[in-house]
């Protein structure tokens, strides 16, 4: 399934500062192949470097040139901020995403003028998808 993720950049938010995706994320995830599993099977990334059997991943948007998530052996660091990706289509990603078995919050339309929903990747950081209304 062609999951429709923008390829425009997007921005990663920490609790200080926003960051352009590319660079690294302040996060280290486990990297069980639930993990590379979850952003390259279920969100559709490219995988470009490592894979579910060794300590580092990069993954990017197909067709980008810049990695967008690094994958780092070692303990998750949670509560951080989010990645907002854009989607095409918010209602059939969110579809996707659920028939997948991943409990994401429904769909809404925020006071901000995006449609959006939130949901959690295997080690609890949050993802948010979103399209301007």
């Amino acid at each position: 399934m062609a999951l429709g993720i923008a390829s425009s950049p997007l921005l990663l938010f920490a609790p200080a500062q926003p960051r352009e995706v590319g660079e690294s994320p302040p996060w280290s995830e486990d990297l069980s192949p639930a993990s590379v599993h979850f952003y390259r099977d279920v969100l559709g990334l490219e995988l470009i470097n490592g894979g579910p059997n060794t300590g580092f991943s990069s993954l990017r948007i197909p067709d980008i040139e810049f990695p967008i998530i690094n994958l780092q052996q070692g303990p998750p660091i949670v509560n951080w901020g989010r990645i907002i990706f854009h989607v095409s289509d918010v209602d059939t990603f969110w579809a996707h995403l659920d028939e997948k078995g991943f409990n994401a919050e429904s769909p809404e339309n925020a006071a901000w003028g995006e449609r959006y929903f939130h949901v959690h990747d295997p080690d609890g950081h949050e993802l948010s998808f979103a399209r301007p209304l």
